[in-house]
């Protein structure tokens, strides 16, 4: 979950429970999620960082996103979705 996606702020509990998610990502993924949520850094600026390309900065954040999300959702959720 990211800062522009909440309405309302994380209580102490549920920001460490995001803190250990986060922990939980490969460690690029979590200096990608971390330079481009948390200090704001552009994907061009994260690109160069690494020596790579903007490709690899927006791929490496969507993928992480997308494992932050997985973790987040609800267990039925995930099982209705198994179903289909």
């Amino acid at each position: 979950m990211v800062a522009a996606d909440r309405d309302q702020p994380l209580s102490h509990a549920s920001a460490l429970a995001v803190a250990a998610d986060v922990s939980a990502l490969a460690p690029t993924a979590r200096a990608v999620v971390w330079m481009y949520e948390v200090e704001g850094y552009s994907h061009e600026e994260i690109a160069r960082e690494f020596g790579r390309s903007v490709s690899f900065s927006k791929s490496q954040l969507a993928r992480a996103h997308a494992r932050l999300r997985a973790w987040f959702e609800p267990q039925e959720s995930r099982q209705s979705c198994t179903l289909i």
